[in-house]
């Protein structure tokens, strides 16, 4: 009889140890992950206020329009 007591006693306990186990993890459960941020293309734009004469040293020049760039459909 005591055997069995012993057992039933064992069983007991490792089911409340495992219930409570189980009730502490759940929090960790429910946490949400943050999305990603969605990359974003570094544009790097530099210049000079030095004056310079033009002839001295080249300056590669784009000169975009409005127009042009509502055609393009970039907006």
């Amino acid at each position: 009889m005591s055997s069995t007591r012993q057992i039933s006693g064992a069983v007991r306990r490792a089911l409340m140890l495992s219930a409570a186990a189980a009730t502490a993890s759940l929090p960790a459960l429910a946490q949400v992950k943050p999305e990603a941020a969605p990359q974003v293309e570094t544009i790097v734009v530099t210049g000079s206020r030095i004056p310079q004469v033009q002839i001295e040293s080249p300056s590669p020049l784009t000169s975009v329009t409005q127009e042009a760039i509502q055609q393009s459909g970039v907006t």
